[in-house]
């Protein structure tokens, strides 16, 4: 284990011994050491998160593109076939949209330099003012 590990370990233990449930805001700063720490890594997850499902629904639109040339799709009416892309292009969007909110919330945290912030100033959810 690293250091860090150790001393979260030693933290956590810490707070285990006393009476109660540990407050979430203490365990993220145990984790993470700041709540700010543990929304950028939160919205890096998201954004990781949905670029991945925009690359995924990219690849799948251009293969349902490509089975239509195929003559895979002749089955399927052209308004049909024309609304599941139409559906595909709009689930893009919304990954994309998501994808641009999350970097602007965690450009937002970057620029504040609030890495030991506390909760109550540093917790502003993507597309909230804060």
């Amino acid at each position: 284990m690293h250091g860090r590990d150790w001393d979260t370990l030693g933290r956590l233990s810490e707070a285990e011994r006393r009476d109660g449930p540990i407050p979430e805001d203490e365990l993220i700063r145990i984790r993470y050491g700041s709540y700010a720490a543990f929304e950028a890594s939160r919205a890096k997850a998201q954004v990781r998160h949905f670029s991945g499902l925009a690359r995924r629904a990219i690849r799948g639109l251009r293969l349902r593109r490509a089975l239509r040339q195929d003559g895979r799709y002749d089955h399927v009416d052209s308004a049909t076939f024309a609304q599941l892309i139409d559906d595909d292009i709009a689930d893009i969007r919304f990954y994309l949209r998501e994808r641009r909110k999350w970097l602007r919330h965690l450009h937002k945290i970057d620029k504040s330099g609030s890495r030991g912030a506390d909760p109550a100033t540093a917790r502003v959810l993507p597309g909230e003012s804060g």
